[in-house]
């Protein structure tokens, strides 16, 4: 298998208009809960071809958005398109304060990393 690169912010595409943005989306999840709720947003990219950016914003305990990021990225693929770039962003639990954000990248594979 092919090793991924880091991602960088370089990496994201010009930004469009915002097309969804629902605090209270329900995602499929991979754990024991089946179902996780999260703030979805997803906006228009303006790269050729266009695509979408979409951010899932973990709003609770739930259903972990690292841990569902594969069925995540299968069901936001399935409405948008593959022409999808997905980031999870999360507060860490230790410091509320503190945010992080992952770019998640689909591998050759087809298994999100």
């Amino acid at each position: 298998m092919q090793a991924l690169t880091p991602a960088s912010a370089d990496d994201l595409p010009p930004l469009g208009e915002l097309i969804v943005d629902d605090p209270f989306w329900r995602h499929p999840s991979g754990s024991l809960a089946r179902e996780g709720v999260a703030h979805l947003r997803v906006w228009t990219t303006l790269a050729t071809p266009p695509g979408r950016l979409a951010v899932v914003t973990e709003t609770g305990p739930t259903a972990s958005i690292t841990t569902s990021a594969g069925c995540i990225w299968a069901e936001l693929a399935r409405i948008y398109g593959s022409s999808l770039v997905l980031l999870e962003h999360a507060r860490r639990e230790a410091h509320q304060e503190e945010e992080h954000r992952n770019l998640v990248r689909t591998g050759r594979d087809g298994q999100p990393h």
